[in-house]
């Protein structure tokens, strides 16, 4: 997957846009566009920690929610998705999900 960066006048990279892009499901015909090995889906979940805890606001609850679970369903072995919706519903306080998804993230952890 290409990924294409803005530079400002100093040449550096703009961080919002060094991050993969996936489809948000727009309609019935869900799409999502996810990266292929794990070691690259590790990367990008951890960039988007890093992006939901900077800019939460550019995260809307249930698009953002949808990407999760469909990314579990492919991939359950990847705990830190749980840690992800954690981090979603904790910044659109929906603390009842934040806590239980924080729960199975530390349940996950702790058998590896």
């Amino acid at each position: 997957m290409d990924s294409q960066y803005s530079h400002d006048e100093d040449g550096a990279h703009d961080e919002l846009d060094q991050c993969p892009v996936i489809d948000v499901p727009r309609d019935d015909n869900r799409h999502y566009d996810f990266l292929r090995t794990n070691w690259q889906v590790q990367g990008y979940l951890r960039d988007q920690a890093d992006l939901i805890e900077r800019h939460p606001n550019l995260f809307p609850m249930n698009a953002f929610e949808a990407i999760l679970k469909e990314l579990q369903k492919l991939a359950p072995e990847l705990h830190r998705a749980y840690y992800l919706r954690y981090l979603n519903g904790l910044y659109h306080d929906d603390f009842l999900s934040a806590l239980d998804n924080l729960h199975h993230y530390f349940d996950y952890r702790c058998m590896q």
